[in-house]
């Protein structure tokens, strides 16, 4: 039952609220059940001989923005009752209620009843969605309320929660930011020198752009005027990466959080890229295999497990470890189709992001599940065909990218652009989501210069 239930006890009859937001973590509790309250009509003894309505609906679960207090903590579920706005009447195998005297809830008796019905669950936990659902669930069918867009919808638990935070408050940077951790530190570049941001002093790294950040604020990045990659941490300071004798150039693009690096290195001018693992800042680079085919490919991405992700320019590819041989990906484009790919990010199970060609003319947003091959488009919904990517992943599986010249997020199926939810924009619109952090705070590109949102 869910708490707060008040109605008068009877055989085979139950009214339950919605059960609690399940934890995003399992280190976290459960939100609180919902609730229900029954209501009579303005007239007449009995609550609907075929129907009644129910009312005073509840919101559904919601997850905790933030890593202070509570992050990952599932919210309260939704209560039964109606979903704001609409008249959701349920209908009952039953003769009715009937009411004794004065109209109150605990006066009313249930008469033949045989049923049940229960509000849906509470959304589930998310660090970086407060939202949840709205149910009302009649014999499996459930009415309730879209988390994201506040749309109906259906299933047997009612609605997920929301994908976003329902607002953000913004800190603008005095710098290109192009990459942060969980910390909400930031890495990039400031005029011709690489920067380190610890959400209070800007430290210079050096001649170039920094390019990846781990939550042990260890850094990467390249200088394209001398030609080299290299780390830094406080500790060490800067140190270049080897790499071998002669090469034009050498990029780092991704750091893990073990220290392993990816990236690649460009033999002469006129050469296609070698994708390439340092196994830590101190180590050789190591070449990853390529199939014969295959004349170059750049390593853009790497997770935790060690998968690399990245592309030759017109097709992913994926590496299971830095020893495994490379698996070439394949998108939704019409066969001889000549288009380009750019892959962005990957996930802890695996799971590869970025952009596709699809039957019609753009790049979608697409990721490519550990496993498999064939790339999903994640705006099927949308039949508008704009071009869009994934640039960001976080460990609660939140997507952010861009679509239609918009910095947005993706529900699996639709875009959600964030300059609605922008609480202190002013006139400077969102037009990329480069990362999201564990944090739910989103790095992002407005037409003003980079900025973080954070969960408000």
């Amino acid at each position: 039952m869910g708490s707060n239930t008040k109605y008068p006890a009877a055989p085979s009859f139950a009214v339950s609220g919605g059960g609690g937001g399940v934890s995003a973590s399992a280190a976290m509790p459960s939100g609180d059940g919902g609730y229900v309250q029954l209501s009579t009509p303005d007239s007449g003894f009995y609550v609907g001989v075929s129907s009644f309505t129910l009312t005073d609906f509840g919101i559904g679960g919601t997850g905790f923005s933030g890593c202070g207090g509570a992050p990952f903590q599932g919210g309260p579920g939704g209560s039964a009752g109606t979903v704001p706005g609409q008249n959701t009447h349920v209908s009952l195998a039953t003769q009715g209620w009937k009411l004794v005297s004065g109209g109150q809830l605990a006066d009313l008796v249930p008469v033949n009843v045989g049923f049940s019905c229960s509000g849906g669950d509470g959304g589930k936990g998310s660090n970086s969605a407060p939202g949840g659902k709205h149910g009302a669930t009649d014999a499996g069918t459930s009415l309730g309320l879209d988390g994201n867009t506040g749309t109906l919808c259906s299933g047997s638990a009612g609605c997920n929660g929301g994908v976003l935070a329902k607002t953000y408050q913004t800190t603008p940077l005095n710098f290109e930011g192009i990459a942060f951790n969980n910390s909400g530190h930031v890495v990039g570049r400031k005029d011709t020198m690489a920067v380190f941001w610890d959400g209070t002093n800007l430290t210079m790294l050096g001649p170039g752009a920094a390019s990846a950040i781990n939550n042990g604020d260890a850094v990467v990045g390249s200088d394209g005027a001398s030609g080299t990659a290299w780390y830094w941490t406080k500790a060490t300071g800067r140190t270049v990466l080897q790499a071998p004798p002669g090469t034009f150039s050498v990029v780092a693009t991704c750091i893990n959080a073990n220290g392993m690096i990816a990236g690649y290195y460009i033999q002469t001018a006129q050469s296609f890229p070698t994708p390439v693992v340092w196994q830590s800042f101190q180590s050789g680079a190591a070449k990853l295999a390529l199939d014969p085919k295959i004349l170059g490919a750049y390593a853009r991405a790497i997770n935790d497990n060690g998968v690399i992700a990245g592309d030759t320019g017109v097709d992913p590819i994926r590496w299971d470890s830095p020893s495994a041989p490379s698996t070439l990906l394949s998108d939704l484009a019409p066969a001889g189709r000549t288009h380009a790919v750019r892959i962005y990010a990957v996930n802890a199970a695996g799971d590869v992001f970025g952009a596709g060609a699809v039957p019609q003319a753009n790049l979608h947003p697409m990721t490519w599940r550990a496993g498999a091959t064939t790339g999903v488009d994640l705006v099927a919904g949308d039949a508008s065909d704009s071009q869009g990517w994934i640039e960001g992943v976080n460990s609660a599986g939140s997507l952010v990218g861009s679509y239609a010249q918009f910095g947005a997020a993706f529900d699996g199926t639709n875009a959600l652009v964030l300059n609605a939810r922008v609480s202190n924009l002013s006139t400077a619109g969102v037009i990329d989501a480069l990362a999201i952090n564990d944090c739910g705070q989103i790095l992002v590109a407005t037409s003003a210069g980079t900025a973080i949102l954070t969960p408000q």
